[in-house]
């Protein structure tokens, strides 16, 4: 139901209703009623509202109780009265008193932002530079624990379009836009959220076309096929490689092999063996290493990532096909080699992939000396992704309950799971 038309039928405004939902105010008890009554809660809603409601009114008698009243003066500074209550509710707090307001509330509060009124290069540069430690940080442990920040650095990309610029800049600032929800889209399907990382890729489509620039607009329409990829939808992720490609004579040489590489993962799913490995060949044919003046957006795409792909498409048409490619072993051993220790969840992906393949074929002993790395590697990453391969691991050396070092890899893979989460158990059973 759309917030215009809750608001009509429970008569309060739909800038209340989006406050509402958002936390930042209650409605009145009339209304929380007709809201309970209209979304058919049962009484539910109207229970939630109450406890709501007599938490928030206990804050504001603690609040009274510590003298907390917040008065500025014309210049906007606390008064040093103010102040002095400020540091008698820290005193307050710190020893067991409730706090003013809720964590979130405060929060929120403070992350209220000034968008500048003219935005210049060095704003959109600043983006661009968080961009990239952002990307690092997700390499090193994941998505989980990196997409709120990427998400906050979007919402500041974001709010900048509506500053005063110029066309430069603007366009600068598009590519931007597109880069990080791209990223933020990465972040939120690692962390299993794939209905949401859906949608932010069409944010970045949305940006990356007003860009006017082909290669961004590659770099996240590969990017969304790779989610559909992983989401077991072959047939949309050739079709956004196809988008992809749309304007292929402007893509850097290494963007080019890119598009092959992304064909080829979702050819293995389908599965189609032979033009899975033509698009393989093509790949490694038109590779070379991104280049300083190369887009920041390729530089992702070095030897190594190659080779890791190279590898996930193999693997990939191996378990459909049931059969195994004779260079598989070889190329997943070389992506776990070549990988450096930056790009530490794809290194462990690669490791535990390989380790399986090695409990898969009957090869116990190899398949614990790499295990061992690939737990070892997995330690501190939170990504939905490796925790699926991880699951994969503790199934296959769970085959041999006999061996001490299997059964050590099937303990060491459940504790690193830990508690299974519906997205991962949901995804294990799809077919």
């Amino acid at each position: 139901m759309s917030q215009p038309h809750l608001a009509t039928l429970v008569h309060w405004s739909q800038s209340r209703i989006s406050r509402a939902e958002n936390g930042s105010v209650l409605p009145p008890e009339d209304v929380a009623v007709r809201l309970d009554a209209v979304l058919d809660a049962r009484g539910d809603l109207l229970r939630r509202y109450r406890e709501a409601t007599a938490e928030r009114q206990a804050r504001d008698e603690a609040r009274r109780a510590l003298g907390f009243e917040a008065s500025r003066g014309a210049n906007g500074e606390v008064s040093e009265s103010d102040r002095r209550s400020v540091i008698g509710l820290a005193g307050a707090v710190a020893f067991g008193a409730a706090l003013p307001q809720s964590a979130t509330e405060i929060i929120a509060e403070a992350d209220a932002r000034d968008i500048p009124a003219r935005v210049e290069m060095g704003d959109v540069r600043e983006v661009e530079h968080t961009i990239a430690d952002l990307e690092d940080r997700d390499h090193r442990v994941g998505g989980v624990p990196t997409r709120h920040l990427v998400l906050g650095e979007l919402r500041w990309a974001v709010a900048l379009q509506a500053g005063s610029m110029s066309p430069e800049v603007r366009q600068r600032l598009q590519k931007a836009v597109a880069y990080v929800s791209d990223l933020a889209a990465w972040t939120t399907a690692d962390a299993g959220r794939h209905q949401a990382a859906r949608k932010l890729f069409l944010v970045g489509l949305k940006a990356a076309h007003e860009s006017e620039d082909p290669g961004i607009l590659a770099h996240v329409a590969t990017g969304f096929a790779r989610l559909e990829i992983q989401a077991r939808q072959p047939k949309a992720a050739l079709s956004l490689v196809r988008l992809a490609r749309s304007s292929a004579d402007e893509l850097p040489a290494p963007a080019m092999s890119m598009l092959h590489v992304v064909a080829a993962l979702a050819l293995a799913r389908l599965p189609d063996p032979q033009v899975c490995r033509r698009h393989l060949g093509l790949a490694e044919e038109s590779f070379r290493t991104p280049a300083p003046d190369d887009p920041a957006w390729i530089g992702y795409f070095t030897a190594a990532k190659l080779r890791g792909d190279a590898s996930v498409a193999l693997y990939d048409l191996a378990q459909a096909i049931g059969r195994r490619d004779d260079a598989l072993t070889a190329r997943l051993d070389s992506a776990v080699k070549s990988y450096p220790d930056s790009r530490a969840r794809s290194k462990a992906i690669a490791a535990v992939r390989l380790a399986t393949l090695h409990y898969q074929t009957g090869e116990v002993e190899q398949a614990n000396a790499v295990a061992v790395q690939a737990v070892t590697l997995a330690q501190g990453i939170r990504s939905v992704r490796l925790a699926e391969d991880v699951a994969a691991l503790g199934d296959s050396a769970g085959r041999f309950p006999n061996d001490n070092g299997a059964r050590e890899i099937t303990r060491v893979a459940r504790r690193l799971l830990g508690p299974p989460s519906s997205a991962t158990t949901r995804r294990r059973r799809s077919p």
